[in-house]
């Protein structure tokens, strides 16, 4: 696996965890210390001092989970997904996971979710929301006539390949 790939699926693998929301009897992704994933104007960054992969979302001793970060429109800026053997471990790191495309529009959106599967369902691990100073805020629920706020637009969301899986 190419140190691209590796990077990507680290990070994925970190994010899961960040929110602290666990499943039932399973957790996903455990950190070991202080994270942080955010999406700025440029890219998504993630930093972490280490996590240990430990839900068995596969029935085969492995953890698949995803992370995408859309802007205000609902493009999709970046886009990973990774499965992990259990009791992997990650050390420390400090990524960039640069855009394949600008954003168009406030809010930018990180999300990082363990997929359902042998017997677990779906988790949403990390979601943190942010803005850049430069762009329009599109109008979604719950921020209805913010200031700057614009309404959505009709498009349905477009995806951009990555080529990471």
């Amino acid at each position: 696996m190419h140190m691209k790939k590796m990077a990507c699926v680290a990070a994925a693998a970190l994010i899961l965890t960040a929110s602290g929301i666990a499943a039932s009897s399973a957790q996903a992704l455990t950190f070991t210390g202080p994270h942080s994933f955010e999406a700025t104007c440029d890219g998504a960054r993630l930093i972490h001092s280490g996590f240990i992969i430990d839900r068995d979302n596969t029935g085969d001793g492995y953890e698949h989970y995803s992370i995408e970060v859309t802007d205000g429109a609902g493009n999709v800026l970046f886009s990973a997904d990774a499965t992990q053997e259990l009791g992997y471990t990650y050390g420390p790191e400090d990524i960039v996971f640069p855009y394949l495309a600008a954003p168009q529009s406030n809010p930018l959106t990180v999300t990082v979710a363990s997929s359902a599967g042998n017997g677990l369902p779906e988790q949403t691990l990390y979601e943190n929301v942010s803005q850049c100073v430069d762009l329009p805020l599109v109008e979604l629920p719950g921020n209805e006539g913010a200031p700057g706020a614009t309404p959505a637009a009709p498009t349905p969301p477009r995806a951009i390949e990555t080529g990471i899986h």
